[in-house]
């Protein structure tokens, strides 16, 4: 008799975060330059700059564009 195969079990994870406009935006500071280990990260933009991703080895700002995705490729996509 044949070897049943089982299909493999997937995960499937969805963070939904909002991040409000800061009343004080000369005293935010932002955070460190990372790696988005997850799949995929969707920004769905406002007039309010503040995303860079970093081309030939400097952080380009990305302008906004209001009411547009942004979708970001994270490491798990990613192949070496």
């Amino acid at each position: 008799m044949g070897k049943k195969v089982r299909p493999k079990e997937h995960f499937i994870s969805w963070d939904n975060t909002i991040h409000p406009q800061c009343p004080e935006p000369e005293l935010t500071m932002g955070i460190a330059k990372h790696n988005d280990c997850d799949f995929m990260t969707i920004f769905l933009q406002d007039q309010v700059g503040g995303l860079q991703v970093l081309r030939d080895n400097q952080w380009v700002n990305v302008p906004p564009v209001h009411g547009a995705l942004v979708v970001n490729i994270g490491d798990i996509l990613q192949t070496r």
